[in-house]
């Protein structure tokens, strides 16, 4: 299954995470380490921006949304992260 990982706060530094093939579909609830699914410089960019908004590095799935392109399924999962403070 590929998996699209989408955030507002990825959106607001403007990184786009590759698709990921999976073999077990994330659920909502699921924690997820986005530095397993990025490059070095996407990981400190995220990292810095994260942590300059006082959040956490890890995301939580909370919603999910299918699509098909191509003849292929998508799951767009779509991840918050929490801030240090909670």
């Amino acid at each position: 299954m590929k998996v699209v990982f989408v955030s507002d706060d990825l959106k607001e530094i403007d990184i786009n995470i590759p698709a990921a093939e999976f073999e077990t579909v994330p659920v909502v609830g699921d924690w997820v380490n986005i530095e397993s699914y990025i490059d070095e410089m996407q990981w400190q960019e995220i990292e810095k921006y994260l942590y300059s908004v006082n959040k956490l590095a890890f995301g939580l799935i909370n919603g999910r949304t299918w699509t098909r392109e191509a003849n292929e399924n998508i799951l767009y999962v779509h991840l918050t992260f929490s801030s240090l403070d909670e």
